[in-house]
């Protein structure tokens, strides 16, 4: 059962669809699922008329029966909605037909949902709109039982609405998705999931001397010792089961004792840096002194220490208490901004940080929402920060030309898969050891080709 519903009873969702629980999984797979829920966040939550809400979802209830029939609804919660009906005869055996379908079907109920919220509440955002998420069985993710399906649909659901959509219908990246948080959840219940977690490295090159002056730490999940999982596929998951903090514990404690080792063998300089990636919510627990101690153990020194910061954890007050206790104790802080899922130019004037990461990858998810690097922005940005003593770290780097044009911004520092992509100590101590005196030009391409040879993953 998905990880979100562990506090619901199987029978509570589908009690009002007790004829259906019989099913079987042949019968289920002619089905589809809607899943409907209605959720405040960010600035709904200082202006919500509950009031209003309940008008709204007492229509949509009302609007949902009409449509699909009383029979095929049921309100579970003050804010969901889950539907449960079979596909027309011509559209059951066609997986291409039954996702055209179900988006149309999906785009005129969210549509017709969305009209129920007036022009004031919705100008005042005194409403928030319902999310939809579209289930069916697919190729590679079969529903065994209703909750199955329900689960999927939410699932669904729940991507929609971290992509701000008004709709999503499950595709196979979607049930590839779901299958990944199983699998997870699985693993996150074992005993000694722990040992499983490991760093892989990805190396920091300095513009000029192309010289290796550190590493970023990134963690991966080697689920079950043959399966290798970034922090994309896991880290939602371990939020919720209470593991993230250990993870994160975890991986400074492997990344210290990585450079420590990288230190003994006299492969890299006194003041190598070591960028490492840790949540939020370790970085409002975890104090300044127990991390500038557990450094000391591995002969690291706090200033070579480098955290990356997503830029719109900044605007947690609690979090940016934090940071200036570190930064009391020379460790430094990275922005890392330009993500799909975040960019706060507030975050700029809060001079708490060491360096400004810039993405230079223009086939990233963050290509489509922040401006290219070839534009002005990314030359005034530069400019700005080394006004302020910021230096700028571009990341993404793919190919040539992604380099040139971060060079030509007089950047410090480049990272990205065009030199290697993350990967285990072992083969980035034989990359540290080929190159400790600089990259070649000419050596480049080998030196990607041979890193992805060395890599898992």
């Amino acid at each position: 059962m998905f990880h979100s519903f562990k506090k619901r009873e199987p029978f509570e969702i589908v009690r009002p669809f007790a004829e259906l629980a019989r099913l079987s999984e042949e019968q289920i797979g002619e089905m589809y699922c809607l899943f409907l829920e209605s959720v405040p966040q960010g600035c709904f939550q200082e202006v919500l008329d509950h009031s209003a809400m309940d008008v709204m979802l007492k229509n949509a209830h009302k609007r949902l029966d009409s449509y699909f029939g009383k029979e095929h609804v049921c309100r579970i919660s003050r804010n969901q909605f889950v539907v449960i009906k079979e596909f027309e005869i011509d559209k059951a055996g066609n997986y291409d037909e039954r996702n055209v379908y179900l988006d149309r079907i999906s785009n005129y109920v969210s549509l017709m949902l969305s009209s129920l919220i007036t022009p004031a509440n919705k100008a005042a955002l005194r409403v928030v709109p319902l999310t939809l998420g579209t289930a069916s069985s697919g190729i590679r993710y079969q529903a065994r039982c209703l909750d199955d399906l329900i689960e999927l649909a939410y699932f669904t659901m729940k991507n929609a609405q971290m992509e701000k959509r008004r709709y999503l219908v499950s595709d196979e990246s979607i049930r590839a998705k779901k299958l990944n948080s199983e699998e997870c959840i699985e693993g996150f219940l074992k005993k000694n999931w722990e040992s499983e977690f490991t760093p892989f490295f990805q190396p920091i090159i300095e513009s000029d001397s192309y010289k290796v002056i550190g590493m970023e730490s990134l963690a991966r999940w080697q689920l079950g010792g043959v399966r290798i999982l970034d922090a994309r596929i896991f880290k939602d998951i371990a939020f919720e089961m209470g593991c993230m903090e250990r993870i994160d514990i975890i991986m400074i404690e492997k990344t210290f004792e990585a450079a420590e080792k990288l230190h003994k063998e006299s492969l890299v300089q006194a003041n190598f840096r070591i960028i490492i990636n840790i949540s939020v919510s370790t970085l409002e627990t975890l104090s300044a002194q127990d991390l500038v101690d557990m450094a000391a153990r591995y002969g690291i020194n706090s200033g070579d220490i480098e955290l990356d910061i997503k830029d719109e954890a900044l605007s947690n007050p609690w979090l940016s208490m934090n940071l200036r206790e570190f930064k009391k104790r020379s460790v430094r802080v990275a922005l890392d901004i330009f993500n799909r899922q975040a960019f706060d130019l507030e975050s700029l004037f809060q001079n708490q940080y060491d360096t400004i990461k810039l993405d230079y990858s223009r086939d990233s998810d963050s290509a489509q929402d922040v401006p290219s690097p070839d534009s002005i922005f990314y030359p005034s940005l530069v400019s700005m920060a080394y006004d302020h003593d910021v230096e700028i770290h571009a990341k993404g780097i793919e190919n040539k030309e992604q380099m040139a044009v971060a060079k030509t911004h007089k950047v410090k520092y480049l990272q990205g898969n065009y030199f290697t992509p993350p990967i285990p100590f072992l083969a980035f101590q034989i990359f540290v050891k080929k190159y400790q005196y600089g990259l070649y030009l000419e050596e480049y391409d080998f030196a990607t080709s041979n890193a992805k040879k060395l890599s898992y993953g």
